[in-house]
């Protein structure tokens, strides 16, 4: 046995600055007239002696003008910086000797619940695992600092002569005139700000009452880089929630371990690229009541299968509480698993929404559909859903009968007795697709 790490780090930062260097006019005497208008800004114009290293104002300045105007510059500089990493300790124990299950099997891919009993005290099960996290950590911060400074107008003392500045029409503005040549500039604001959260992982939160370590291989560690990426991507996952995000992806997983592992059917099925679509909608109800069972969601999701050439979408949540799969749109059995794990997503959110109980599900519902845009839904939603995706390919490779099927048949049926219940239950769930207003679910 060993132990490795590994660990994800990201950072950035952003800086934009704006910087007035302070123009001057100076000499140990200063004559300055002009028949016009004097406009000063952001600028010093006085009379020093070269020899006083301190530049004091002599008072040998004498300035005649018509009108002055004084105004001044701005000078700024805004800088954010942020960052965010993990790392993650694993512990390779010896792997454990595996073969195939020696129960008995069934041609119903739902009919599960005994073999998946019998299976779990099976010390050749194929799902012992090799892999345990030690500990996990992940460092957030995000510092902002803004700075403004104002450049001003200044002029040094000595004989100043404006013509027009007691007349009515006078074209002079001398409120923002400086004359104390030792204090050209003012701080309008200079504000830092630092944010950052440091956490330790504890592995008992991403298992069952009991369990201490977590028994996985490097995928397990992918969970954690899916959750940052939920956290960055979307309103509705915070870093408060990062723990729970993990949890719910590592439950979701050992699910569709378990029904894969301890399912011959389904594994079998996942490989065949000529399922009928009873045997489609078979498999999608049994990995979407595996996982939402998991995950503590009791309410049942019936799932139908349409075939809607015109529809572009591949899946939908409908407003009857069903989740539709448009064989038309999906071409193979990995573009099935990530479009089922979608809309899992969006029906995990609906029951969230109608059981607001804040003791249900607390352990992996991260936040209610209702407290999020239904944009940020998708988002979300879309990334729930290739986890999905590739937690039933790694299954069904390594848990399984082998790769995927990369390609959909479209099978209606080997019998015509098969063909016409095929062709009866599309038209059928065609029927209630057509009927549920889209606008009010989820794609």
């Amino acid at each position: 046995s060993g132990v490795n790490s590994v660990g994800f780090h990201q950072a950035k930062s952003d800086k934009n600055s704006k910087t007035v260097l302070l123009t001057s006019i100076t000499a140990k005497q200063v004559n300055i007239t002009t028949q016009d208008h004097t406009q000063l800004t952001g600028s010093l114009i006085a009379a020093t002696d070269t020899s006083d290293k301190d530049g004091n104002d002599n008072g040998q300045l004498s300035l005649t003008t018509n009108s002055l105007s004084a105004s001044s510059l701005n000078t700024t500089s805004n800088n954010k910086s942020s960052s965010i990493g993990f790392d993650i300790a694993l512990s390779n124990n010896n792997p454990a000797q595996t073969g195939k299950n020696g129960n008995t099997t069934t041609n119903n891919i739902n009919n599960t619940n005994n073999t998946e009993k019998n299976n779990k005290n099976n010390k050749n099960n194929k799902t012992q695992n090799s892999t345990s996290i030690n500990n996990a950590s992940i460092n957030y911060t995000n510092n902002k600092h803004n700075a403004k400074t104002k450049v001003l107008a200044t002029l040094g003392s000595g004989n100043i002569q404006i013509a027009d500045i007691n007349q009515s029409n006078s074209k002079s503005s001398t409120k923002l005139l400086n004359r104390d040549i030792k204090d050209t500039e003012v701080d309008i604001y200079n504000i830092a700000s630092h944010k950052g959260l440091k956490g330790e992982l504890d592995t008992r939160l991403l298992t069952k009452a009991g369990r201490v370590k977590i028994a996985e291989d490097i995928k397990k560690s992918g969970m954690i880089a899916s959750a940052i990426k939920q956290i960055v991507n979307t309103d509705r996952a915070g870093l408060k929630n990062f723990f729970s995000e993990v949890n719910k992806l590592n439950k979701t997983d050992e699910a569709v371990k378990a029904k894969i592992a301890n399912n011959p059917t389904l594994a079998k099925a996942l490989t065949d690229p000529s399922l009928t679509l009873e045997q489609k909608q078979q498999l999608a109800k049994a990995l979407v009541s595996g996982v939402m069972i998991e995950l503590g969601y009791t309410q049942a999701v019936n799932v139908k299968l349409v075939e809607k050439a015109n529809d572009n979408r591949a899946g939908h949540y409908g407003e009857d509480n069903n989740i539709y799969l448009n064989d038309a749109k999906i071409n193979n059995t990995k573009d099935l698993a990530t479009t089922i794990g979608h809309e899992t997503s969006h029906a995990m959110d609906d029951q969230d929404q109608q059981d607001p109980d804040p003791d249900i599900n607390t352990s992996t519902s991260t936040n209610p559909q209702n407290d999020a845009s239904k944009t940020d839904n998708e988002i979300y939603a879309d990334n729930y859903g290739d986890d999905f995706g590739d937690y039933v390919e790694f299954a069904s490779e390594n848990y399984g009968d082998g790769n995927l099927a990369n390609t959909n048949n479209r099978n209606l049926g080997n019998t015509p007795a098969e063909t016409q219940r095929n062709t009866k239950l599309v038209e059928r769930n065609n029927q209630d697709y057509v009927r549920i207003d889209k606008s009010k679910g989820e794609d």
